[in-house]
């Protein structure tokens, strides 16, 4: 017996694999090592058994075995397992030699037969080989056995096992389009058995016919980087499942999903990104890269944003080579972006919409947001710099052209979010709580310093634009939670069951404020909806509660929003409310007793009173550009 040991440190290479999706990731890992030995035809067992313990398809990985005809533990491929991080293999497929480690995160023990020898790797670093008579000449066998994730058993459901066939093809595919393209074999074959009894295949039959085209990427400094865009379009015919993969690939494997959309409904494509630069980028789960998002680097000299750009702009001129009327009906999308949102127009001609394929007007707003980003993120650095240098000319140019941008966006952005409510309203919702989050996040606490940093997502305004003005605003939260962060004092009491759905609180100079504002359904029904009419007296306890929690404070408001269908218009009418000049139906009272203010609100009414201030300030950008 000949025993060696591996001189790493294997704990923390383990410790550092991921463990999500680790049966397809061991699987990859052994079909690839079967292929790098010239195997034509890999089976891969995997033994599973009923847990009872759990739901009833619940499963138990228990073992298992690949069995493949390749070249197996030659001298070469004996002495590239001694040693970690060999350049053996690196030349033609770009492997790092860490694979084997994946295996020892869900065993204790790696075990192989192969040309009449037997091999163990141990999660201690330990390599024992024998001579054995059972061993196949022309196979080789790898088993894991006793399978688990930190001393948990690895589970799965007959559906999730029976998908993993087509995960690993999508994993192997620039693999496995390597192999068909440079005819390394044609008769490539992998079989899957779920307790020996076989359930898919993946052949090179199933590999579509691959196109190539060449994208060079040039960094800040000048330098060209070469990649290879790789794809499949299936123009033909228009698919109930199609088959759409697309990603970037790094040594040969697919290492993760593009980071934007291909918008081809019902058609087949596959788009991988391969280079160099991607190969000598990746961690070493090879599960993502060191790539950065914005940032460059003397060793990162490109950002994901650089080589998006330029891949971005190649996959749409391939798909409108592709489909006729795909650049038509872009340019009509575009055209229509342009007529809506005109005063971004300086910016829509560089703009890179944030999808590929057949694109909406949507697309394009979505897209001009990324833009806007960008070119605010170089104002503020501009700014910045002024303090310790004198701009140029087309410097403080740029920042005049631009300065009006932030405003611009955000009042497109409240036409979205009037938009999004809308359709809210339209679909006759009665989940209040996408209305809530809508208007203001549930839970969130809001100071007036940090308004501004949530413009996207505190709307007060659709209520009222002198409400953004707010000194504190809670969603959500209990009275006595609401007295706490008000006049920093705080007891137990029956006001921690009181909860208004949104609370504003204004302090200045000359007054103090309170505004309590309570949400109820949007549908409008032909019978009695308790929950409006309690909505009235839920608004009556919390004046009642509230005066006496906040004595000092002298002005308070109170605001039902829901909608007001004509069983609530008739017991407002019956409560003494008035109704009020407004785009629609809203409704006002003043209770002498608790000498408070009651406002009732249709969500139509304030939706189109909201509409109809953001209209005002919509016509003023566009005549300006006029």
């Amino acid at each position: 017996m000949q025993s060696y040991n591996v001189s790493i440190n294997l704990k923390t290479i383990i410790s550092k694999i991921p463990t999500d999706k680790i049966v397809e990731r061991v699987l990859r890992e052994a079909i690839t090592n079967s292929i790098h030995a010239k195997a034509t035809k890999i089976d891969c067992f995997i033994q599973t058994k009923n847990n009872l313990l759990h739901k009833k398809d619940s499963l138990d990985i228990k073992e298992i075995i690949i069995k493949d005809n390749g070249d197996g533990f030659n001298k070469e491929n004996l002495k590239s397992f001694m040693q970690y991080g060999t350049d053996y293999k690196t030349e033609q497929w770009g492997a790092k030699g860490t694979g084997r480690f994946c295996f020892l995160k869900i065993t204790d023990k790696v075990y192989y037969e192969s040309l009449g020898k037997s091999i163990e790797l141990t999660r201690d670093g330990k390599i024992i080989q024998n001579d054995i008579s059972t061993a196949s000449e022309n196979s080789t066998m790898l088993r894991l056995e006793n399978l688990n994730i930190n001393g948990r058993e690895i589970q799965t459901d007959e559906s999730s096992l029976k998908s993993i066939p087509l995960s690993l093809k999508i994993l192997l595919l620039p693999t496995l389009i390597l192999i068909k393209q440079k005819s390394y074999s044609m008769e490539l074959e992998i079989n899957f058995y779920e307790n020996n009894e076989k359930f898919d295949t993946i052949s090179l039959d199933s590999i579509p016919d691959i196109q190539s085209k060449i994208i060079n990427i040039e960094s800040s400094n000048e330098e060209k980087y070469s990649f290879d865009l790789l794809y499949y379009i299936n123009t033909s015919s228009k698919e109930n499942d199609p088959f759409q993969i697309g990603g970037y690939c790094a040594n040969f494997i697919h290492v993760k999903n593009l980071n934007f959309k291909i918008n081809l409904p019902k058609v087949s494509y596959v788009f991988l990104l391969t280079s160099n630069y991607l190969d000598d980028r990746t961690d070493d789960s090879r599960t993502d890269f060191t790539i950065k998002n914005k940032e460059t680097s003397l060793t990162n000299p490109l950002s994901w944003g650089d080589i998006e750009y330029m891949l971005k702009q190649n996959i749409q001129d391939i798909l409108n080579d592709s489909f006729q009327d795909m650049n038509k009906k872009n340019k009509e999308s575009f055209n229509e972006a342009m007529k809506k949102f005109p005063f971004f127009q300086k910016n829509f001609d560089k703009m890179n919409a944030e999808c590929v394929g057949y694109l909406s007007t949507k697309d394009y707003v979505k897209g001009s947001y990324n833009l806007l980003d960008n070119i605010k993120e170089n104002l503020r650095k501009l700014q910045y710099q002024s303090l310790e240098r004198d701009l140029t000319d087309n410097e403080f140019e740029e920042i005049l052209d631009n300065s009006s941008l932030e405003l611009a966006e955000y009042i497109v952005n409240r036409q979205i979010i009037i938009n999004e409510m809308q359709d809210f309203i339209t679909e006759n919702t009665n989940d209040e709580a996408k209305i809530h989050n809508l208007i203001m996040p549930k839970g969130e606490t809001l100071t007036n310093n940090d308004s501004l940093i949530n413009l996207r997502s505190c709307n007060l305004w659709l209520i009222d634009d002198k409400f953004m003005s707010f000194s504190k605003a809670l969603s959500d939260k209990k009275i006595m939670e609401i007295k706490k962060h008000i006049i920093e004092e705080h007891f137990k009491g029956e006001g921690d069951l009181q909860e208004p759905d949104l609370f504003i609180y204004f302090d200045s100079e000359e007054s103090k404020r309170l505004v309590t504002i309570e949400i109820k359904p949007f549908a409008r029904q032909q019978k009695i909806d308790r929950n409006k009419i309690d909505g009235l007296n839920q608004l009556a306890d919390y004046a009642d509660f509230i005066n006496e929690t906040f004595p000092n404070i002298k002005e308070k408001w109170y605001y039902l929003i829901t909608a007001i269908d004509k069983n609530l218009k008739r017991q407002l009418n019956i409560n003494g409310y008035q109704k009020l000049f407004s785009y629609g139906e809203c409704y006002f009272f003043y209770n002498v007793n608790l000498s408070t203010h009651f406002y009732v609100l249709d969500m139509q009414t304030l939706l189109n009173d909201a509409n109809a201030r953001n209209k005002v300030f919509m016509n003023i950008l566009t005549k300006h550009l006029e």
